[in-house]
């Protein structure tokens, strides 16, 4: 399915569509030179679901980066994010001004171009959605924003020690999702390094890359992920300059403010 989308349109889509509460679990801290005591899958699954459920919002800015055949861009950008669905992206222009705003709870996309006085809105589909975001659902991209990912606790999985990388190579597959999710993770600081989705014949669909990791924390932040598509043909690179780990934000916070001005149009389909 091609949904054409004009190339402004497909930029924010991918910026955003790129996490409720203050954290209400606490991740096992690590400390200095100790090396987590990692035996199975099922204790390394458990320390990232800890992980997970500690981390519940986060505000971050920083560069975005995105490249396609159709086009590149550099530019700043300001993300908040509010578990389990809602994210609100700003693309800022040269004066620190929002030039594009994406918000999203999960059902409905709402972008503001205010350039163009703008309003695009209409339902979170696979048409809108598929040509821009991996093959994952809302909450789980909300996940890789900060570095990490929903684990399948019904599924099955399967662990390898990779020595020369000091690594964990995860693989995990479930009846929800049949096709493996790999993820790499640092067997040092349980950092996720890397991770793949695959379609159903088993080709890479999307993968994700997490780098420059913030370990002065209680967990492990990454300061720099990319996107890119199986071909390599899209990639999307975050570089944030700031992130802060589960702010107070409330729903005024987290919505879109629109001007009456506005003329509002669905998505093009």
């Amino acid at each position: 399915m091609n949904c054409n989308w004009p190339p402004r349109l497909g930029l924010l889509v991918m910026v955003g569509i790129l996490v409720w509460l203050a954290a209400c679990a606490r991740v096992p801290t690590i400390k200095p030179g100790v090396r987590p005591d990692i035996r199975s899958a099922q204790d390394l699954q458990a320390r990232l679901q800890s992980r997970s459920q500690a981390i519940q919002s986060f505000e971050a800015k920083g560069q975005v980066t995105y490249i396609s055949p159709e086009q590149k861009y550099n530019g700043s950008a300001l993300l908040l994010g509010s578990k389990p669905q809602t994210l609100k992206v700003d693309v800022l222009n040269f004066w620190g001004q929002s030039a594009l705003s994406l918000h999203t709870d999960g059902e409905e996309m709402q972008l503001l171009d205010y350039r163009q006085g703008k309003l695009f809105r209409g339902p979170v589909t696979s048409c809108n959605l598929e040509d821009f975001i991996p093959p994952v659902k809302i909450n789980e991209l909300l996940e890789v924003l900060t570095g990490g990912m929903v684990l399948d606790q019904e599924g099955t999985a399967h662990m390898t020690y990779i020595p020369e990388e000091d690594q964990y190579r995860l693989e995990l597959v479930s009846q929800a999702r049949p096709s493996p999710t790999v993820i790499w993770v640092g067997a040092q600081n349980l950092q996720i390094e890397a991770a793949e989705w695959s379609d159903v014949q088993g080709q890479q669909k999307f993968k994700a890359q997490f780098q420059e990791f913030d370990l002065r924390g209680q967990y492990p932040l990454p300061y720099q992920i990319t996107l890119s598509t199986g071909d390599n043909q899209r990639r999307l690179r975050l570089r944030y300059r700031k992130l802060t780990i589960n702010p107070s934000l409330t729903s005024e916070t987290l919505s879109l403010v629109v001007p009456a001005t506005v003329k509002r149009v669905p998505f093009p389909q």
